[in-house]
């Protein structure tokens, strides 16, 4: 069964690389063509739709069946047809982008509507995006909207010409405008043949939806372009500190904070339970970028008052007592990793790092033991 694609391009003066995407898909791959969608300034738009009444585009219509190019305005639909937008800014449709306003502009839309497009979708039908037109910064803003929106089997390529079919149509016909798609009569004239006149290959980039955290998944898939950035920046967590506070005065309960330094914003609130807390305590109060082995956490357990009675040592010289205790704090603290295992790529930091039975925290922690009531 075909696979059906779903065209969504940004294109700038040089309309002919739709076609040749177009062409390419359905004839080389096999695709069904579902629905294309365009943006581009209102200069690209004139240009797209002067070359879709044109003889060439009839004759790519006839051979891949194409749908029909919707009227200018058309509102963006749920995901079929073939439409053709022009980004547009607080002073109406961009003639260009030059500008940082008209950028942002750009990034916002695209990213928007990836957003909504890939929700109205089935899942079955593959969004290929295409950057082979257009400024850099539009193409820039489609790779960034489709590196956060993209499912797993959505596509973003680059449409280019061969370089002897390129030379030829400079030397022989004065330039690449004459150009439409991969025909018998090109190939014949220029000596490429028709399977090798158009190169599609697919751009690698990172698909950030597919990271297993709640909290970047719920951050992409609900906050708007204006609030996502401040989110990905906390996410980053460039100045964070952890403060490890009881929360509960006799069964010692705790919970671990974690704050962006620099805004002051709490990030995440983690409850531990007594034992884990209490390991906690110990690595964040001893392993201030040292490593501390189980030894010295079992000491300072022992030590402090954190509400975990280990292994008591018995009368006389018992050499057991002492690994006892520390195979109870190794347990406590893969229950610890355990636990914080689902904190979001850039908090990772404060989940403790084990090495040959030595620990250590990558980010500061402050540990609070008196009783402080939650908030």
């Amino acid at each position: 069964m075909a696979q059906s694609v779903y065209v969504f391009a940004v294109l700038g003066t040089s309309v002919g690389v739709l076609a040749e995407l177009l062409w390419y898909l359905h004839e080389m791959e096999g695709c069904g063509i579902t629905g294309i969608e365009v943006w581009s300034t209102s200069a690209g738009d004139e240009l797209l739709r002067h070359a879709v009444d044109g003889e060439s585009w009839d004759a790519l219509d006839a051979l891949l069946r194409l749908p029909d190019l919707q009227p200018a305005g058309a509102e963006p639909g749920s995901g079929h047809g073939f439409r053709s937008h022009v980004f547009t800014g607080p002073g109406g449709p961009l003639r260009d982008v030059r500008s940082r306003d008209e950028s942002d502009v750009v990034a916002r839309v695209l990213y928007e509507r990836l957003r909504e497009l890939r929700g109205a979708l089935d899942e079955s039908v593959q969004i290929v995006g295409s950057v082979a037109g257009g400024r850099k910064t539009i193409s820039t803003a489609l790779q960034t909207a489709f590196s956060m929106q993209a499912a797993r089997r959505d596509r973003l390529v680059h449409v280019l010409l061969s370089e002897k079919l390129e030379r030829w149509l400079i030397e022989e016909r004065g330039g690449l405008h004459g150009y439409s798609y991969p025909t018998e009569e090109v190939a014949e004239a220029s000596g490429v043949p028709v399977e090798e006149q158009v190169e599609v290959y697919d751009v690698v980039f990172p698909r950030l939806k597919l990271l297993r955290n709640d909290r970047l998944t719920q951050l992409l898939e609900n906050r708007s372009w204006a609030d996502v950035w401040s989110d990905l920046d906390e996410l980053a967590g460039l100045e964070l500190k952890g403060v490890l506070n009881r929360t509960h005065r006799w069964d010692y309960k705790w919970r671990l904070d974690i704050i962006n330094m620099k805004s002051g914003a709490l990030l995440r609130s983690v409850p531990l339970g007594m034992r884990v807390g209490a390991v906690y305590a110990a690595i964040g109060s001893l392993a201030k970028g040292e490593r501390a082995g189980s030894e010295e956490l079992v000491r300072w357990i022992s030590e402090h008052d954190v509400g975990w009675k280990l292994v008591s040592e018995p009368d006389g010289a018992d050499p057991d007592f002492m690994g006892d205790r520390m195979k109870a704090v190794s347990r406590a603290v893969h229950d610890l990793r355990v636990q914080l295992e689902s904190l979001p790529s850039g908090l990772k930091c404060f989940i403790p790092v084990t090495e040959r039975g030595r620990y250590r925290v990558d980010a500061r922690v402050d540990v609070n033991l008196e009783y402080r009531p939650s908030e």
